[in-house]
């Protein structure tokens, strides 16, 4: 119980100094609307009224509650989408705007500070607007982006967060992230980022990917036309595993792929169009010497027969 209300304590202490991070003022918000942080924003607020010493009066507990009340208004009502900072902050509330693609295809989104993200399909992010602070942040929540990241003097931090709460810091660069199914990928093509998850930290150079996969953060060498080849519609797979690929179609077609296991060893290389699923299917049975059928969203690759089973 004790360890609760420290967790809370240190919630409620970053919300005020304007510090909580996107999940956090989530977390923050569904506490209090359940009643469980009330006693604990009495408390602080109590504090730092008795230790300012410019406050030349003491509200009553219920003035305090009060002003609590009305800086979360928007927030409660809205269920999240708008959140308000503390009365003695800042009054005015930030809104989110989030951005999903679908099966809609690539999606160009212009950011106010001049900064350019482009979301590829069936991926979706969020953002805050305007931004708020010396950061701007965006939080990745699934599929895969490419950005274009302006300097900006008055928020020289730019951070994107993925859902395994790993950090890209940057400056003013050009890189791709891709998140999917507990892993995470981060392509650099230009300028530098930190990746932060805990305890790991790794500093990325041109021509670098970062992976964080279970629990683990790793760089290595990659080839940016393998890894920026979506932008113009195109898959370009290098030594690629049936595993590996079956991914990345997965996350494409929003479709289902099982694979035979004696055959997820097989490797394809190659430039195949992302405009027809049907097509790449076709190729890739064809230079595998695979079958392959499609029927709705599951795709069946197994052994040839005799007899193939063209996609449908």
């Amino acid at each position: 119980m004790e360890e609760n209300k420290v967790l809370r304590q240190k919630l409620v202490e970053r919300y005020i100094q304007s510090k909580a991070s996107l999940p956090e003022l989530e977390t923050f918000i569904e506490l209090y609307k359940q009643g469980e942080l009330e006693q604990v924003l009495d408390e602080y607020l109590e504090q730092q009224i008795e230790a300012s010493e410019a406050v030349t009066f003491r509200p009553k507990p219920t003035r305090v509650k009060t002003l609590w009340a009305a800086c979360l208004t928007l927030a409660l009502v809205s269920g999240g989408v708008f959140y308000a900072r503390p009365y003695f902050r800042s009054s005015v509330p930030t809104h989110y705007t989030q951005v999903r693609t679908q099966n809609q295809g690539i999606r160009k989104v212009s950011l106010s500070d001049g900064s350019v993200i482009w979301l590829n399909r069936n991926s979706s992010l969020r953002y805050a607007d305007p931004w708020q602070g010396d950061t701007r942040e965006v939080q990745m929540q699934t599929g895969e982006a490419y950005f274009q990241v302006a300097k900006n003097k008055k928020h020289p931090r730019f951070i994107v967060r993925t859902p395994d709460q790993l950090t890209v810091e940057v400056k003013g660069t050009q890189f791709n992230v891709r998140t999917q199914k507990g892993s995470t990928r981060v392509f650099l093509e230009e300028g530098k980022v930190t990746l932060k998850k805990e305890q790991q930290v790794a500093e990325l150079s041109p021509g670098q990917l970062a992976t964080y996969e279970q629990q683990h953060l790793t760089v290595q060498s990659a080839k940016g036309d393998v890894w920026l080849a979506w932008k113009n519609e195109l898959f370009v797979f290098d030594d690629a595993t049936l595993i590996e690929i079956a991914r990345v179609l997965e996350a494409y077609y929003d479709i289902h792929v099982v694979i035979q296991d004696h055959l997820d060893h097989l490797k394809f290389t190659g430039k195949l169009s992302q405009k027809d699923l049907g097509q790449v299917l076709k190729i890739l049975a064809r230079t595998l010497d695979v079958e392959i059928v499609q029927r709705k969203g599951l795709v069946t690759i197994r052994e040839a027969s005799g007899m193939a089973v063209p996609a449908e």
